[in-house]
C-alpha cells in the first residue's frame, strides 16, 4: 500500500457528465457531483487544485450549464467534494491515546517524538492498538472501554487508541473521510517509527482497526520506515471508496507480517473479496449477522459485528472456531473443514485461506465448538477434520 498522486480524472469525468444532459438544475449539478465523488476512488489522493486548475476547470464547465452561476458558487461546490487536507492540522488534532496496567483508566497522550516515562518504562512488552472507523468515533465508545479493558486484563502490555474523529467533523462527507485516511496513516505510522526507535519490536505491534480504521491501519504499516509490523486485524475493511482499487490503495496482506480480516457485511459496507492473508465469514459475512434487524438495510449493525465479535475473543473462553472453505462461505457452507484455528485475537499466525465462523444472534455471540452441530442449519455440510 503506498500513496499515489490524482491523475485528475474528477474533473474531466464531472465534464463529460455535464456535457450529456442539456438542461440542468443546480440540484441535478450537485448529484452528479456527489455520484462522481463516490464512485471516483481509484486512488486516495491528496488533491488541491490550485486557483489556475480552477479557473480552467469552471470555463469548461459554465457554458455546459447554460445559466449564469457565480464562479464562486461552483467552487463552494468544487471545494465541497474535492479533498483538502491540512496535513499539519491533522497532526495537531489526532489523539494518541494511551494505557497501561499502571494508567489503565486516565490516558496518557502521545505525540511522535515526545518523551513519555510510563512508555519507556513499558517499552519491551507487547503493543496492542485499536483504529476506530467513521461510525465508531469516540474513546468513550463501548468498544473503545471494553477494548482496553479486555486487553489489560488477559495480558500486561500497552495498548493504544487512535482518536481521528478530527477528520470526520472536519469533513462529514462520507468520501472525504474516506481519502484522508491516507494522512491519518502516514502520523500513525509516525508514531509507530518513534516506538520503535525508543525500543519497541516491530513484531509485536497488533494494530486492530474497523471499517475505515483497518485501511487507516494499512496505509500505517506501509508507511512504517523501520521494520514491518507483526499483524494488522481488519475488522469489515471499509468498501465504499476502495471498489475495485489496488492494493496499493487499501488493506493488503503486505502491510504486517501477518494480516487477518473479519467481513460482516460484505458488499455492503464491508469487503467481501478476500484481501487478508487470512479472511473469516461469520455467518457468510454479509447483511444480515444474527440479531441485526432485517431492516437495518444500509448493514451498520452488521458491519459493526466484526469489531464486537473481535473484542469479544480478547476474554478467555470466548472461542469462535472457524472451518476452512474451498472459497468464500454463503450463509450455508459447503464442503468446509473445522480447523483449529480460532477467528479474533489469539488467532494463529499461520492461518492462511477462508474460514467460515458462525455465531450467536446475543451475547455472547461465540459459540463453543462442542455445540456448534446443535445450533446448525441441517442444510450446512461441513465434514469433521
Amino acid at each position: 500500500m503506498k500513496w499515489r498522486s490524482s491523475n485528475g480524472r474528477f474533473d474531466e469525468v464531472l465534464v463529460l457528465m455535464i456535457q450529456a444532459s442539456n438542461q440542468l438544475s443546480i440540484h441535478c449539478l450537485l448529484l452528479l457531483l456527489l455520484i462522481v465523488s463516490i464512485t471516483n476512488q481509484s486512488e486516495k489522493v491528496k488533491w488541491e487544485p490550485s486557483d489556475e486548475y480552477f479557473e480552467k476547470f469552471y470555463e469548461q464547465l459554465a457554458p455546459i450549464i447554460k445559466r449564469e452561476v457565480h464562479p464562486d458558487a461552483i467552487k463552494n461546490i468544487y471545494d465541497c467534494f474535492a479533498t483538502r487536507v491540512d496535513d499539519e492540522d491533522v497532526k495537531k488534532k489526532i489523539k494518541f491515546l494511551y494505557y497501561s496496567r499502571k494508567n489503565p483508566e486516565h490516558a496518557e497522550q502521545l505525540k511522535p517524538g515526545e518523551a513519555n516515562s510510563l512508555l519507556k518504562e513499558n517499552i519491551n512488552k507487547p503493543f496492542k492498538f485499536l483504529v476506530h472507523g467513521y461510525y465508531i468515533y469516540s474513546p468513550g465508545n463501548k468498544s473503545y472501554i471494553d477494548f482496553r479493558k479486555n486487553v489489560l486484563d488477559v495480558m500486561d502490555s500497552n495498548v493504544i487508541t487512535v482518536d481521528w474523529k478530527v477528520v470526520k467533523e472536519k469533513h462529514w462527507f462520507y468520501h472525504k473521510v474516506a481519502k484522508n485516511t491516507v494522512f491519518v496513516g502516514r502520523y500513525l505510522a509516525s508514531l509507530l517509527d518513534w516506538i520503535i526507535e525508543q525500543g519497541a519490536n516491530p513484531s509485536d505491534i497488533h494494530i486492530a482497526g474497523h471499517s475505515l480504521g483497518a485501511h487507516v491501519s494499512g496505509y500505517a504499516g506501509s508507511f512504517i520506515k523501520r521494520g514491518k509490523i507483526g499483524r494488522i486485524s481488519g475488522l469489515d475493511p471499509a468498501l465504499p471508496g476502495f471498489v475495485k482499487v489496488s492494493n496499493n490503495s487499501r488493506l493488503d496482506m503486505s502491510d504486517a507480517q501477518f494480516v487477518d480480516c473479519i467481513h460482516t457485511c460484505g458488499g455492503l459496507l464491508g469487503t467481501l473479496e478476500p484481501i487478508c492473508h487470512a479472511d473469516f465469514y461469520p455467518n457468510g459475512g454479509r447483511n444480515h449477522q444474527p440479531g441485526c434487524c432485517v431492516i437495518d438495510l444500509p448493514g451498520v449493525c452488521s458491519h459493526m459485528r466484526a469489531s464486537e465479535y473481535f473484542i469479544e475473543s480478547i476474554r478467555p473462553g470466548n472461542y469462535f472456531p472457524a472451518a476452512l472453505c474451498p472459497t468464500i462461505p454463503s450463509h450455508n457452507p459447503r464442503n468446509c473443514t473445522w480447523t483449529d484455528y480460532m477467528m479474533g485475537f489469539y488467532l494463529e499466525p499461520s492461518a492462511r485461506g477462508l474460514f467460515y465462523v458462525q455465531t450467536r444472534a446475543t451475547r455472547p455471540y461465540s459459540i463453543a465448538r462442542s455445540d456448534i452441530h446443535k445450533t446448525m442449519p441441517k442444510k450446512i455440510t461441513i465434514s469433521k477434520q
